[in-house]
């Protein structure tokens, strides 16, 4: 007489391994978070660190609607200088948007870029303050915010 008990006990863990592995659901993404994008200059793009609006409107082909606010500068010990911008979209920050400009000796070599081309978006609120606030404690089922007076 066979024994077909190891054939079957092999069976058996084989479709558990794969039914559990299939199971298991990859993690959720909650917050954007975009990928950013390395430019690396050709020798005929010529670009100050201080130039810019060249680099917004020639590299990025970003509209007038843009700007970009400093936000900090490092140097390595290579001597690159590494300068952070963060992109402002008709005055309002745009989140996760923004410029690395890395430069040698005052030319831009590189930038990393983060920033989003956006055209024609209507930033007018659609509902009032007051309006807000209200659905804001109607939401949390509170009557009153501390900060408030």
């Amino acid at each position: 007489m066979k024994n077909y008990f190891n054939h079957w006990e092999i069976s058996v863990f084989l479709l558990l391994t794969t039914v559990i592995g299939f199971a298991q659901k990859p993690a959720k993404e909650d917050v954007y978070r975009p990928q950013p994008t390395l430019i690396i200059l050709s020798e005929d793009q010529n670009y100050s660190r201080n130039n810019l609006s060249g680099i917004h409107h020639d590299v990025l082909g970003l509209n007038q609607g843009s700007t970009f606010e400093f936000v900090k500068q490092d140097t390595d010990e290579l001597g690159f200088t590494h300068d952070v911008y963060t992109q402002f979209y008709r005055g309002l920050p745009v989140e996760f948007a923004q410029i690395k400009i890395h430069a040698k000796e005052g030319q831009v070599v590189s930038l990393t870029n983060t920033t989003v081309s956006i055209s024609d978006l209507d930033i007018r609120p659609s509902i009032s303050a007051a309006s807000a606030l209200n659905a804001a404690k109607g939401f949390v089922n509170a009557t009153s915010y501390m900060w408030e007076d």
